[in-house]
């Protein structure tokens, strides 16, 4: 497609889209990740000229090089070449990822390593909160929330998330609220919200994260059936009916939901259903 192109921007996001929506399937993420592998070598590519490249650039919203490069590399990295997507993530400066790469090769402190560096240039709430997650540190999280002033939902996130994968419920959630005070828009940390919340038994918070979560996703099926336990649990039987059905919607064949709704619409009279 590429190599005797008419419109070459046009050719390359459609080849570029195309491998994204191939990605998520088994069967062809890899023929999707040599297709975004000959898009970063095109773009690398002295041939076709400038002149050609430019038409039409604007109008085909063509991505700069480096997210092109990103994606090759979460590909590679969800094929199972850490090393080589790590490459990528360290040339285009993407160092959550590259937390990631390292993590997955035990080679944490090679993360704590790269941070520190950066750190040392400029000081960011973002590299703290990276080195919090690298070194499992809970003071880093405190200095980014101080750093930012007490304004950044990402250092309350992680300083969060830091209790929550330890089992720590209790302790997560305060955190977890106040990052979402500052951005609600957090879809999943409104689930582990939700989930913390049930794992204490807190049912009234746990009804309001998972209904905030379903406000802006209506199709995750587990959320909905988590909202009708919440209500269920409150008492609240016939809005946890009402929550079943939405999780039908989402997820016809599965038999749990079925088996929840068919107890809940005998609780609340509803023998049709």
């Amino acid at each position: 497609m590429l190599s005797q192109p008419r419109i070459w921007c046009m050719q390359f996001t459609v080849l570029l889209e195309r491998s994204r929506l191939e990605s998520n399937h088994s069967r062809t993420v890899e023929r999707s990740m040599m297709q975004v592998q000959a898009l970063v070598d095109a773009l690398k590519d002295e041939k076709p000229d400038a002149k050609i490249r430019q038409k039409y650039f604007y109008i085909c919203r063509m991505p700069p090089s480096w997210k092109v490069e990103a994606e090759l590399a979460h590909l590679l990295l969800s094929l199972g070449a850490v090393n080589s997507a790590l490459e990528i993530f360290l040339q285009i400066q993407l160092w959550e990822e590259v937390i990631v790469c390292y993590t997955i090769l035990e080679l944490r402190h090679k993360a704590v390593e790269v941070i520190e560096q950066q750190l040392a240039a400029k000081e960011t709430v973002k590299m703290w909160c990276l080195l919090g997650d690298a070194k499992d540190d809970v003071q880093c999280y405190e200095k980014a929330w101080e750093l930012s002033k007490h304004k950044s939902a990402r250092a309350q996130r992680h300083w969060g998330l830091y209790f929550y994968f330890k089992g720590q419920y209790k302790e997560a959630i305060p955190h977890m609220q106040k990052s979402l005070d500052i951005n609600s828009l957090q879809l999943l940390l409104w689930s582990r919200l939700g989930f913390s919340a049930l794992s204490i038994e807190n049912w009234e918070l746990a009804a309001s994260a998972y209904r905030r979560y379903c406000s802006l996703d209506t199709e995750n099926f587990e959320n909905w059936n988590n909202l009708a336990k919440a209500y269920i649990k409150s008492g609240q039987k016939a809005r946890a009916w009402k929550a079943l059905q939405e999780a039908l919607k989402c997820n016809f064949e599965n038999w749990k939901v079925w088996d929840n709704l068919m107890v809940v619409s005998t609780d609340c009279g509803e023998f049709d259903e």
